[in-house]
């Protein structure tokens, strides 16, 4: 407190005493500064008194505890003195915040309302309602500087708690889909809180601001028990309801509401309730009704154990399958069913597999209550709590045996194949996955052999289907025969079969079995007492060399397996890197087939066939080209066939004869009509359902007509059905032009040629590009082209490139040529002068 001659100076500084109007003017500032002292004195919030300098000239006990400062440490000191005297206890946050309010109250006096301010004091943030008042001389101006403060720290930590706690209730009622309304009565009106807001799906003021209006967005349905409910809610103050509701989005949801009334002196006055959406509640209470029907009704036995595996329930099936009741089981462990048939690696192999993956699945064989054991299918899973922590084992089975089978007809055939009564490819896969998690935990080898018969399409066809399943059967007694009891044969389907050999002591001893296996085909078959050879091609795959997973392992027996018989079949072989490279090449290559029709990479080439008798060109064929990114140009021998066989042919064919009908239209427009193009189509396409529909819907798109265009087929697409004649015919009723490409390369038949209503024959380049040299080519060709006159065809030679082939053309009575004597394959562009309808050629 500072003392009574430091408040004299103060009230003696700038001042004169020797007139009564200054003496009066003392008297009157030593009453209130005494009046301030006791004040000072007797509050406990932080009070002090500055002048117009910005110097303390007074502080109470309150202001030097919480500075932890004395007042003579204070008094006679501005703020800045402070703050370097004492920079741990005045900060200068402190210090710009109290200097920059201080100019405020001086700029403002009359300004009376609490300013609120938060300050570090001694490193705890507290909060203050601050108050600061000028004091006036006789003149007018201020001359001194009152302040007050409030500590407000724990009003605003309860504040904070509130908007926390109202923050987390919000939160809460959020995630729970609820929210908060009322009913005034008095107005019939609506009020919503946004949780409302949100559950109705829109401003609630905009769906339904009275009980009415809200109404009319309920499920007919519930309308009655709703209207119910809210009367019971007059009557008796409470209110609860359940129904569907129709959001503004146009979904139902279904909703649950609860409600109390407020009165006032009897009076209802208000109606305070909350309303939840409950439609992902209702779902899941379905979904559970649901489980339990499965559960009790399900035709596979299911069991459920602890995290200790003891048994906590089984269903009904359970019992059936095992002879156990429920009573019997519960609380104990599934052991009980253990058919000792298994070696205990197997078990091993179980458990790793299943807490390492979270399920394992495959077949087992246990034993029934009453001695019998039997195989079953199961599939056993983990459920886990949020660490990762088992807390139970699901186990869902089914009976394998032929009992089982007997009974049902349905379960056997979903693991064995029906025909051989081998386990299918499924059944093999399973096994194959059990063999890796051992071979992984032992560090063994093992292998996957892959068996195709070769050329058993023939002996099907020439046989019948009948005989031909007799005949697999027979193959697969055969490979039983020459198996181990560790190995497992299975029939994929058709004429494939895997063998999974567990006991191997390296790709040596592999290829032995895999040889062994083959030369169970050396003696012949009886078919219907007929003796019958055929042979069988075998590719293997050795853990861990070609892979570590199953697929691995069964694609590259199954590639090996395709490498033999490219080098004739009836033999054994192992994948390779070669094999490999090639796969991923054709694999790289249809994902750039893919990527190139995205991209527009593909263009088209024109090349010109000459009339010879009028020297005109008369047609153009079209021929894609890829223009690849690191390749360049890329001609169709590159990537047709893969796109014919990955089905890419179909999109490709689209773009390539709407890009045709594109450009005949340019053509067309500039005068340029008297030529056709000609497309190529392949068998994919030729075979494609409604394709003459297609392909003139695709020239009406550029008002061409089927006179515009000419389609080339492969000779062997013509004769693959009878359905090809069928196309045929329908092609040429629409108008369409039909040539044979390659003629003489593929299966001619004169009888076929004679029934086919196509307009002529393209012959192959490889007869007529060495016609010069050769008299039997020279002969091929001259025989083509009567054969076509005979035939009343036309007769197109390709690949003429010399004067002296064209010679011997035009001695031979062929009327239209296409070569590079002629033309290479050109753009559109480059093409363009060969097309004027004035232009001959000698």
């Amino acid at each position: 407190m500072a003392d009574k001659n430091d408040s004299c100076a103060f009230l003696r500084s700038g001042t004169c005493l020797g007139t009564d109007r200054r003496a009066e003017e003392v008297r009157r500032l030593q009453v209130q500064e005494e009046s301030l002292r006791l004040l000072l004195e007797i509050s406990p919030d932080p009070i002090c008194l500055k002048d117009e300098r910005g110097r303390y000239l007074a502080v109470n006990l309150a202001f030097c505890e919480l500075h932890d400062l004395r007042d003579v440490e204070v008094v006679g000191k501005t703020v800045d003195d402070l703050a370097r005297a004492f920079p741990d206890r005045v900060t200068d946050a402190l210090r710009h915040a109290c200097a920059a309010s201080d100019e405020e109250a001086w700029r403002n006096p009359q300004e009376r309302r609490p300013r609120h301010v938060a300050v570090d004091v001694r490193g705890e943030r507290r909060f203050f309602d601050v108050v600061k008042v000028p004091l006036l001389s006789d003149r007018g101006s201020p001359c001194r500087l009152v302040v007050f403060g409030r500590d407000v720290t724990e009003r605003e930590a309860a504040l904070a708690d509130l908007r926390e706690n109202r923050r987390r209730v919000g939160e809460i009622l959020r995630i729970a889909q609820m929210g908060c309304w009322a009913w005034y009565p008095a107005e019939d009106r609506f009020e919503w809180d946004e949780g409302a807001a949100a559950v109705l799906g829109g401003l609630p003021s905009e769906i339904a601001p009275d009980p009415a209006s809200f109404s009319g967005r309920i499920h007919g349905d519930d309308r009655p028990r709703y209207g119910e409910a809210w009367r019971a809610l007059v009557a008796t103050g409470r209110y609860r309801c359940g129904y569907r509701f129709l959001r503004p989005d146009g979904k139902w949801v279904h909703l649950s509401s609860q409600a109390e009334g407020v009165y006032e002196g009897g009076r209802l006055v208000k109606v305070e309730g909350y309303v939840q959406d409950v439609t992902s509640s209702r779902a899941r209470e379905k979904e559970l009704l649901l489980a339990a029907s499965v559960f009790e009704n399900a035709v596979e036995g299911i069991c459920i154990t602890d995290a200790e595996n003891r048994i906590v329930s089984v269903n009904p099936a359970f019992s059936a399958i095992t002879g156990y009741g429920a009573d019997e089981v519960l609380g104990r462990d599934p052991r009980i069913l253990k058919s000792d048939r298994h070696p205990k690696a197997f078990y091993e192999a179980f458990w790793l597999g299943l807490l390492s993956e979270g399920r394992w699945q495959g077949e087992i064989w246990n034993r029934r209550k009453n001695g019998e054991t039997y195989p079953e299918w199961i599939s056993v899973s983990v459920l886990r709590d949020e660490e990762g922590v088992p807390l139970n084992y699901i186990a869902v089975f089914r009976d394998l045996s032929q009992h089982a089978f007997r009974e049902s007809g349905i379960l056997l055939p979903s693991y064995h194949d029906p025909l051989t009564d081998l386990p299918n490819k499924a059944l093999f896969t399973d096994r194959l996955n059990q063999e890796l998690i051992r071979a992984r935990k032992g560090r063994h080898t093992f292998g996957v052999i892959y068996v195709d018969l070769d050329r058993f399409k023939n002996l099907n066809d020439s046989f019948g289907h009948f005989l031909g399943d007799q005949f697999l059967q027979q193959v697969a007694e055969r490979l039983l025969a020459v198996s181990l009891t560790t190995d497992t044969v299975a029939r994929f389907g058709g004429d494939e079969f895997g063998i999974l050999v567990q006991e191997a002591h390296g790709p040596a001893d592999l290829l032995k079995r895999a040889e062994t296996f083959l030369s169970a085909f050396r003696q012949p078959f009886d078919l219907d007492g007929r003796s019958v050879f055929i042979s069988a091609s075998a590719g293997v795959s050795v853990f861990p060399l070609d892979g570590d997973d199953a697929d691995s392992l069964l694609s590259k027996a199954d590639l090996a397996m395709y490498r033999a018989k490219e080098l004739g079949g009836n033999q054994a072989g192992f994948f390779t890197e070669e094999l490999g490279e090639k796969t991923s090449r054709q694999m790289l290559l249809e994902s750039s087939l893919r990527q190139a029709l995205v991209k527009g990479e593909f263009s088209l080439f024109y090349q010109p066939l000459l009339n010879l008798a009028e020297g005109r060109v008369v047609s153009l064929e079209a021929l894609v080209r890829w223009d690849h990114p690191l390749a360049g140009l890329t001609g169709p021998g590159e990537f047709i066939p893969l796109a014919e066989e990955t089905g890419l042919i179909l999109p490709l064919g689209d773009w390539i004869f709407r890009e045709v009908c594109r450009q005949v239209r340019l053509w067309r427009d500039l005068g340029l009509s008297s030529f056709r193009v000609a497309v190529n189509l392949s068998p994919r396409q030729f075979n494609r359902r409604g394709l003459a529909d297609h392909l003139c819907a695709l020239l009406a798109e550029r008002s061409l007509s089927p006179d515009d265009v000419e389609l080339e087929i492969t000779e062997g697409t013509f004769f693959t059905d009878d359905g090809s004649f069928e196309m045929v015919e329908e092609l040429r009723r629409r108008g369409f032009r039909l040539f044979i490409d390659d003629f003489g390369t593929g299966y001619s038949s004169l009888s076929y040629l004679r029934r086919l209503p196509v307009t002529g024959l393209k012959i192959d380049q490889s007869f007529v590009r060495d016609m010069a040299d050769e008299p039997s080519m020279r002969a091929i060709v001259r025989t083509v082209i009567e054969l076509a006159r005979t035939l009343g065809l036309e007769a197109i030679a390709e690949g003429v490139e010399s004067d002296e082939i064209l010679r011997l053309l035009r001695e031979m009575g062929c009327p239209v040529i296409q070569g590079y004597w002629l033309s290479r394959p050109l753009p559109p562009d480059q093409i363009r002068p060969l097309l004027d309808p004035g232009r001959r050629f000698p």
